[in-house]
């Protein structure tokens, strides 16, 4: 971020505009195929708990909250930032609800949450300048989760 701040204030007659979105964790099936992804990879560590990462075992240990955001709504926020004039050396928070990882793993293997959800940052800059309506972090947990059972 500091060096696009400065690019823009050294460069203030660009012909282009420069825009910025700050994505927390995406989350929701793959777009490819393939399965080496690394919200994918936790993802399917925290359905099945698998803990022998030591990363993923303080996850579970601390019962850490992770705002997430859709990949659907990254791209939809993307192509609106691109296609939305006047925008140039904006900022976006493109994410959605938080929730801790027992929760996560509870909503990844079809359960209810025992917790509630929060926004842990702002998203209503994007929800006004960009028109964005984020998906339900449940919605996209419950997608991801039964296209990798269906694989």
């Amino acid at each position: 971020d500091q060096t696009v701040r400065k690019f823009i204030a050294a460069n203030p007659d660009l012909t282009f505009e420069i825009v910025s979105l700050y994505p927390g964790c995406v989350i929701g099936p793959s777009l490819s195929d393939r399965q080496d992804s690394t919200s994918g990879f936790i993802l399917h560590a925290f359905k099945n708990k698998t803990i022998e990462n030591p990363v993923i075992k303080t996850f579970f240990e601390q019962d850490n909250e992770f705002a997430m955001v859709d990949v659907k709504d990254v791209a939809e926020a993307s192509y609106k930032a691109v296609t939305t004039p006047h925008l140039h050396g904006e900022k976006y928070i493109i994410s959605n609800e938080a929730w801790r990882v027992s929760d996560m793993h509870r909503m990844l293997n079809g359960e209810a949450p025992k917790g509630s959800t929060r926004v842990q940052y702002s998203n209503k800059k994007a929800m006004n300048k960009l028109g964005m309506q984020f998906r339900p972090a449940r919605q996209s947990l419950m997608e991801y989760s039964n296209l990798a059972t269906a694989k």
